[in-house]
């Protein structure tokens, strides 16, 4: 038997799934597996740069499971903490900071600039802000805003409003929403 997990306090952000730090600690007692647990501990984080673990462990300081995991050192980089008002804010803050990077002293080519965020609803608000702030981007592993089926469907409406000649944009929304008009009703509209 394998089992992957942490002992560490900072499994706590996964509670929401039903996870419960105190289970790993506590394994061998749960399990009367005794002597036969090999624990191989993983003290070292290749995801994050020790800044990220030390505020990660000041943030979380309190709670009482501990974890002694070091962030990697050969990553350089720093914390900074930064409130915002909303999505929008966040996102706005986010294009001008990729902005900087790219457009900087350094010019860090924008391929080699990545946003990650933790929940999907706050694509649109980055998308928004790096689309105003004329940043390019790639939406990795989702769909981009203006990718989404609806989106698609408003601007085809929009485009057929302003130009009811635009096949190709009538022809999207012919049955958006469903309303009984197939095929048929899509030829006879086209005579």
């Amino acid at each position: 038997l394998h089992v992957a997990g942490g002992q560490h306090r900072d499994q706590t952000i996964y509670t929401w799934r039903g996870a419960n730090p105190s289970t790993m600690p506590s394994f061998r007692k749960f399990f009367a597996c005794g002597s036969e647990v090999e624990v191989i501990e993983l003290q070292k984080n290749y995801r994050s740069h020790e800044g990220i673990t030390a505020a990660s462990r000041a943030v979380i300081g309190s709670k009482k499971w501990g974890s002694d995991e070091k962030g990697d050192p050969s990553v350089a980089g720093s914390v900074m903490v930064v409130r915002c008002v909303d999505d929008r804010d966040q996102g706005e803050f986010v294009a001008t900071m990729v902005k900087h990077l790219i457009d900087g002293p350094k010019e860090i080519p924008a391929h080699e600039v990545a946003v990650m965020y933790r929940r999907h609803a706050q694509c649109a608000a980055f998308e928004s802000a790096l689309l105003g702030a004329r940043v390019p981007y790639v939406v990795v592993g989702g769909t981009g805003f203006a990718d989404r089926r609806e989106i698609r469907d408003l601007v085809a409406y929009l485009r057929t409003i302003a130009n009811p000649h635009d096949v190709a944009a009538l022809q999207r929304v012919f049955n958006v929403p469903p309303r009984g008009a197939g095929p048929a009703a899509w030829e006879a509209l086209q005579h």
